[in-house]
């Protein structure tokens, strides 16, 4: 009842100041993270979001392309963008388009490979701001799963696909090594999450047998298999309340 941690979870407003372990004092309005069962976290903490465009400027020739052919992609599918298709959204000439990409393979390749790495530090920061909120490994798992939520209910829009999805479903397409990209990053989701899984075990027993790199997975598996779900229905907080259900999962597996 007094805990402010725990309290967090429980829909009580709380602020910064509430927050123990010397963590940062802040007084903005708390913000809800998972709707209407997340963790109340200020807004101006929120870091790291998976983003098109490469920066806040007018981004160069190269980059236009890129951020066209990942909106055509998502639209319509790699096989379905063409060359003319890309230069035309971007603004740009297809001798352009040749002077940095040898064919549409090597853009493909480039633009996955871009992805990737916001995903990456997408990843690496908010499970860094969700460790910063608390020393229990196990709350700062389910803070980072708040965070997901918060994300794909007040940032990304899950109707607008995901480029890991959107290559997966034509792999035909692709050569082993641009498909290898995509399976490194889900990886590395593994990796990052089972060895936060494994902390949380080195504290708590869970109430029943699990394989910490399975249950690692269910965070990439709800958040893919969300998009789906999502733009099927056309109701984009599916996903975001789905990996909320996942967060209540993982309280309940490790409940004293």
């Amino acid at each position: 009842q007094n805990n402010p941690l725990k309290r967090a979870w429980r829909r009580e407003p709380a602020c910064f100041d509430e927050i123990p372990y010397g963590m940062p004092r802040r007084t903005t309005p708390p913000v809800n993270l998972g709707g209407g069962d997340g963790i109340i976290f200020s807004s101006e903490c929120w870091r790291g979001r998976v983003v098109t465009t490469m920066n806040e400027q007018q981004p160069n020739a190269k980059s236009r392309l890129l951020n066209a052919a990942e909106q055509l992609i998502l639209e319509h599918g790699f096989a379905g963008t063409s060359v003319a298709m890309i230069v035309d959204r971007a603004g740009v000439t297809k001798g352009s388009f040749f002077h940095h990409f040898d064919t549409k393979a090597e853009l493909g390749r480039e633009l996955i490979e871009r992805f990737a790495e916001l995903d990456r530090q997408f990843l690496e920061t908010t499970m860094e701001s969700a460790e910063a909120l608390s020393r229990d490994p196990l709350q700062q798992l389910l803070i980072f799963i708040g965070l997901l939520a918060r994300e794909f209910r007040t940032g990304h829009n899950p109707l607008e696909g995901c480029l890991f999805a959107s290559y997966t479903y034509q792999q035909g397409v692709f050569d082993s090594r641009t498909l290898s990209i995509t399976e490194k990053a889900f990886l590395c989701w593994r990796r990052i999450i089972a060895a936060k899984l494994k902390e949380v075990t080195e504290e708590y027993t869970p109430r029943i047998d699990v394989d910490l790199d399975s249950l690692a997975d269910s965070i990439s598996v709800v958040t893919e298999g969300g998009f789906v779900v999502a733009r099927v229905l056309k109701e984009p907080e599916v996903l975001a309340d789905h990996l909320i259900h996942l967060r209540n999962y993982v309280e309940l597996l490790f409940e004293s």
